[in-house]
Formats: C-alpha cells, sequence, structure tokens
C-alpha cells in the first residue's frame, strides 16, 4: 500500500499483501523531522525511517541505501548504491519519476515487518515472523532500475503478468525511466529487444540453452553463470556469480593474441601491438582479405 502526501506519490512500487494489508504500509514522508542514524541492515521496530543525508548500510557495509542527488540536480532521491566506488554507483532508484525538490525527505516504515538491505544490493521487506529467509513481502530487485543486479531478474512473472526490464536514465542528473530499455518479448521463442520507446532497436536473437543466438560470445564463463527459468509461472533470465571475490583486472577478462602486448597496460581498450614488425617491404601492408561470393543468413522473425 502507497500512500500520498502533499498531492503526490513517490514510489509507484505496489506492494502486494495476502492478508490484513493494514498490517504493512510504505509511507514516503518528505517533513522534516528529527533525524535518526541507523548504521545496521535491518530494523524491526515499531517505526523506522532515515532522513536525508543518514543511510541505510548492509551487513558487510557494501551497499547503501539513502537518499542522493544526481549530477547537477537539485532534485532529491531515494536510491541503493555500492559504499566504496566514488563514481557512477547507484544501481537502484525508487522515485525516479516523482523526485522530491527539499531536503526534508524522510523514508518512514510503520507496522511490524523487517526491512533488510542485503549484500547484493537487493532491500527487502519480510513478515518479523517468517521462518523462510527467502520470503519477502517486497523486494526491490522485483522493480529494476537501470543496473542489472547479481540474482535479478529480467523477464516477467506469468502469474501476475509484472515484467522486469531494466531501464535508461533519462540523463545523468535525472534517473526518470528514459528511452531505452531491455524488453523480453514473449514469442514462441522469448529473445530481448533493446527498445527505443516502442521501436527495436537491437536484438540478439533467442536463448538456445548455451546462449543468446545473437551474441555467441555471451555464454556463461569463468566469472559469471547465467540462468534461464521458463515454466507456468516464470520466465526470466539472470545470473550469477561464480566467485564473489575473483578480480575482475584479471588477465582473463581482456589478453592479447600470441605475438602482441597491449599497447598501453594501463588501458586495454587501446587495443595490441605486434612484439616484433613485420619485415614486409615499405610498398606492403598487412591486413584482411575480403571474402568474394559469401553470403550471410539471420532470421528478421518476430
Amino acid at each position: 500500500m502507497i500512500e500520498e502526501h502533499g498531492e503526490r506519490t513517490l514510489c509507484n512500487h505496489p506492494i502486494v499483501l495476502k492478508d490484513d494489508v493494514e498490517k504493512f504500509a510504505l509511507d514516503w514522508n518528505y517533513r522534516s523531522n528529527e533525524p535518526e542514524n541507523f548504521d545496521k541492515s535491518t530494523s524491526s521496530d515499531i517505526t523506522w525511517s532515515i532522513s536525508d543525508g543518514k543511510t541505510l548500510e548492509s551487513t558487510t557495509g557494501v551497499i547503501e541505501l539513502g537518499f542522493f542527488i544526481p549530477g547537477n540536480s537539485n532534485k532529491r532521491y531515494l536510491g541503493i548504491w555500492y559504499k566504496n566506488i566514488p563514481t557512477d554507483r547507484v544501481v537502484w532508484v525508487a522515485n525516479g519519476a516523482n523526485p522530491i525538490n527539499d531536503s526534508s525527505a524522510i523514508k518512514k516504515q510503520a507496522q511490524n515487518p523487517v526491512a533488510e538491505l542485503l549484500d547484493n544490493g537487493n532491500f527487502v521487506v519480510r513478515n518479523e515472523e517468517e521462518t523462510d529467509p527467502d520470503a519477502y513481502v517486497w523486494q526491490s530487485f522485483d522493480y529494476p532500475s537501470d543496473t542489472l543486479l547479481t540474482g535479478m531478474k529480467l523477464g516477467w512473472d506469468l502469474r501476475t503478468g509484472m515484467e522486469q526490464k531494466i531501464t535508461s536514465w533519462r540523463s545523468p542528473d535525472n534517473p526518470s525511466p528514459g528511452d531505452f530499455s531491455w524488453d523480453l518479448m514473449l514469442y514462441n521463442y522469448p529473445e530481448f529487444y533493446l527498445m527505443n520507446g516502442t521501436q527495436k532497436f537491437y536484438r540478439i536473437g533467442p536463448w538456445n540453452e548455451l546462449h543468446f543466438s545473437g551474441v555467441s560470445n555471451q555464454n556463461s564463463n569463468w566469472l559469471y553463470e547465467l540462468k534461464h527459468v521458463s515454466n507456468k509461472d516464470d520466465m526470466f533470465y539472470s545470473y550469477t556469480l561464480k566467485n564473489n571475490s575473483e578480480p575482475i583486472t584479471d588477465s582473463r577478462v581482456c589478453q592479447c593474441l600470441k605475438g602482441f602486448n597491449p599497447k598501453s597496460p594501463q588501458e586495454s581498450s587501446q587495443g595490441c601491438v605486434r612484439n616484433k614488425p613485420l619485415t614486409c617491404k615499405d610498398n606492403y601492408k598487412d591486413g584482411l582479405c575480403r571474402p568474394e561470393n559469401t553470403r550471410y543468413y539471420t532470421n528478421l522473425a518476430g
């Protein structure tokens, strides 16, 4: 249940309750209250709040939830970010389309649920008496922003008709939904499209149980594992990390072919150069020969 204050709602995320809806409510206020400092990841108090300038941390302190101001904007948003990454760190925004225009932001929760910010970036709410650790009344992973986090789903909950997709920010200063999004189209062979508004901008082909047919290099590897679930209740894709502590700067991420070295050891995007120059004469250059009489086929169905 989302309550409105001041003729606007700061969050569009519905919360579905199986029993008495009065057991739980999210109250998004922006009135000036005495700040409270919450430095732990969970709370089961009757009421708790996070005011502007205060944050809620995950158990290990990797993830934070709080209010932030993007770029050169003067508006405030409730978001989740990696605490120790200095730039481009916000991975989820609650009220992207409904910003707060002043500094008296308060996020307040009432009744008797337990809220927890997990280390994977998921902000969850569960009943205090619930014994199943994965039984959530509400979770932020059901409402992706512009970042796909490990364990987050992209696809459809076929029982409720809810689509889970990532959507670009409007601009670096405005996290409201932009024009581009990743959408899973439920064709006979479901596949992802990069959408520009209502126009199909790019497609990656159907899943063939190993990878997406249009991008064969996007299969499970040493760093992550892709997951595909398709049944009467769900149709989604997700990924999990194989080792949370694996350094992504490892040479396996990007390395030069035999006989080549990185042009810049600090910046791999600059490409590779030969260890030894070619012995070609000055009038000749090395390169690739364009093949003749070659045809290419693609499936444009869907």
